[in-house]
């Protein structure tokens, strides 16, 4: 599932909300929800998002003191588009690359992967349109400690 190990979790209280269609909930529905379903027996909330500012600002609002995680699906989407924008999408090193980002993402190493990204694109005709990609990666580095979690 995503490189994800679940064992951790499945010994905890675990709640899950469905937080992906805000527009259409009433005001207030997600806290009431997650209240019914149990969280003020869980330790600690965690809410796992995709890294927009919307469910980024929904999880301050209602979960005040909660974690947030950036899921690695929506991660290494965002990786390829960091490609895509760097070497192009049909470039022979695309797929391999990709891999290496998704090994390194897992690895806490997004950093890393950012300055190594700006150090290759410096100068480049390309270099506005990686900046642009790797904005995800700079506006939600706090949020993707997937090693950290997998441990």
């Amino acid at each position: 599932m995503n490189g994800w190990d679940w064992q951790p979790l499945l010994s905890q209280p675990l709640l899950c909300l469905l937080t992906f269609p805000l527009r259409w909930l009433p005001a207030g529905w997600v806290p009431r929800e997650a209240i019914r379903r149990g969280m003020a027996s869980t330790g600690e909330v965690v809410l796992l998002i995709d890294g927009t500012s919307g469910l980024e600002n929904m999880g301050r609002q209602n979960f005040k003191d909660c974690v947030q995680i950036v899921d690695s699906y929506h991660a290494l989407e965002h990786a390829g588009l960091v490609l895509a924008a760097l070497i192009g999408k049909d470039h022979p090193d695309y797929k391999a690359r990709h891999h290496r980002w998704a090994k390194r993402l897992l690895k806490d190493k997004v950093q890393a992967l950012i300055e190594q990204t700006r150090r290759e694109c410096a100068s480049k005709p390309r270099a506005q349109a990686v900046e642009k990609e790797l904005g995800y990666f700079v506006r939600n580095i706090k949020r993707m400690p997937d090693g950290t979690f997998r441990a």
